[in-house]
């Protein structure tokens, strides 16, 4: 039981120290929170802004949900996913590769294109649900803001640098200092099942 088992002090973090393959589980663990910190940060940020100037409802719900469904999906169906779009043999975008008269890309297999597979699949999964968010500041946005400014010429562009922006850099600031916090957690599932 407890109280009669060996103490092994510091032996394990000795032993994970003292691995060859250590200093690289790092440096891709590093690699992986950083390339998500810069590449994927912004992402969510202008889907919703994108989403938000949808003037249809219903194709303004419609684009919502569709993009934070994959949220849902769990890493090892996000795998055989990825597999249907990119197996080299019979994956969709290799038959289309192929049918245009190109050779087949080995996606899944070649080590340059691993990192950018990893930010592309996990922005395909995390984007929409990262910009609800943001979606529900910009809900909370006065609406006379936007018809002063109008009033006052201001076009699309000027309205969205000038109110919704400003409007969201609070909340900007906190998702990146989450975000920051959590970089050390990439998520073993990911790198595993790709």
């Amino acid at each position: 039981g407890i109280g009669a088992s060996k103490f092994v002090g510091f032996d394990n973090f000795v032993y994970l120290f003292s691995l060859p393959s250590f200093l690289q589980a790092i440096r891709n663990t590093l690699i992986m929170a950083v390339q998500r910190l810069v590449f994927s940060f912004p992402l969510p940020i202008l889907f919703a802004l994108l989403l938000n100037e949808v003037q249809s409802p219903r194709l303004k719900k419609t684009a919502q949900t569709i993009s934070y469904l994959p949220h849902f999906i769990s890493w090892a169906i996000m795998a055989v996913l990825l597999d249907n779009f990119l197996n080299v043999n019979d994956g969709i975008i290799n038959v289309v590769i192929k049918a245009l008269g190109g050779e087949p890309i080995h996606f899944l297999g070649s080590k340059n294109l691993y990192w950018p597979l990893i930010l592309i699949v996990d922005r395909w999964k995390e984007t929409g649900w990262s910009a609800i968010i943001y979606l529900a500041v910009m809900s909370g946005i006065d609406e006379s803001l936007y018809e002063a400014a109008k009033i006052d010429g201001a076009g699309r562009l000027a309205r969205i640098r000038y109110i919704t922006l400003p409007s969201l850099s609070s909340i900007v600031a906190i998702m990146l200092i989450l975000d920051m916090g959590s970089m050390a957690g990439t998520g073993f599932d990911q790198a595993y099942f790709l």
